[in-house]
């Protein structure tokens, strides 16, 4: 993934993270509350429900022997607003809570806790995980009675400097079952739409979906079901939209497929 795929990949962890307790809501609500900000929002760009969080796209530095290569800064700031104390503790460490898995009356650092589970197990260039290297909580402010206090976490990762669509790998039959690796590199994705398998007359699979016959259309989990005959080469492809909405192709958006492993019969 380049940069700005990987800042598209952490919004979208960070929009699915869940508390692992009690309901087992979403942290950050379904109402856009993670959202890509440059620099510290104003208070009138604060949304009026808490938790939120900012994602910033940081600084890069090129790998010197690698140009293609770039380590790559991100900032995930979380807010709460938190009321019952005088001097905000429990907008820092959390309150009483009538529900472990709902956001309500939580602190900064259990949200902040939530962010570090949701993006450490993102994969970048060449399975380099990402790392989190500074964490600083703010002074917690008043307002109207509440108080807002922010954390903000420095994410870095390696990234490609092009755009970058994952394609499946391992390509394996038995019998009439098709089965092939990518649920980390390629179905975990922000863009994901699904897998194609395809074959074309020959030992030389083709390197557009287009050019192929295909056997599934839209097949979102590592294994198909067909029937081979003949002299074919078949490849799983894996398709991707632009604006990333995982599991359905955006008309007009669409990455078209990637091809990956392929197996000559």
């Amino acid at each position: 993934m380049n940069p700005e795929q990987a800042a598209r990949q952490i919004k979208y962890e960070l929009e699915k993270v869940v508390w692992p307790s009690g309901s087992g809501s979403v942290v950050f609500g379904s109402n856009g509350r993670v959202k890509f900000y440059a620099g510290s929002p104003p208070e009138e760009h604060i949304p009026a429900a808490f938790p939120f969080a900012p994602v910033g796209i940081g600084s890069g530095v090129a790998d010197e022997d690698q140009r293609d290569y770039i380590n790559q800064q991100f900032t995930v700031t979380c807010a709460v607003l938190v009321a019952g104390d005088p001097m905000g503790e429990f907008a820092v460490v959390g309150g009483p809570t009538g529900d472990l898995g709902k956001s309500a009356g939580r602190g900064v650092a259990e949200v902040a806790e939530r962010v570090r589970f949701a993006v450490q197990d993102i994969i970048g260039v060449d399975g380099s995980k990402v790392f989190i290297s500074l964490s600083t909580t703010e002074t917690p402010v008043n307002l109207a009675g509440k108080h807002l206090v922010t954390c903000d976490l420095t994410v870095s990762m390696w990234c490609t400097s092009q755009l970058y669509y994952a394609p499946p790998q391992q390509l394996l039959q038995s019998g009439s079952n098709w089965t092939w690796e990518g649920a980390n590199h390629c179905r975990s994705r922000f863009d994901f739409v699904s897998y194609r398998l395809a074959y074309v007359a020959g030992a030389t699979p083709a390197a557009d979906y287009a050019d192929a016959t295909p056997v599934e259309l839209a097949v979102t989990t590592e294994a198909v079901s067909h029937v081979s005959s003949g002299s074919r080469a078949y490849a799983i492809y894996a398709q991707y939209s632009r604006n990333g909405k995982a599991g359905e192709a955006i008309a007009g958006n669409s990455r078209g497929d990637r091809v990956g492993a392929y197996k000559a019969t």
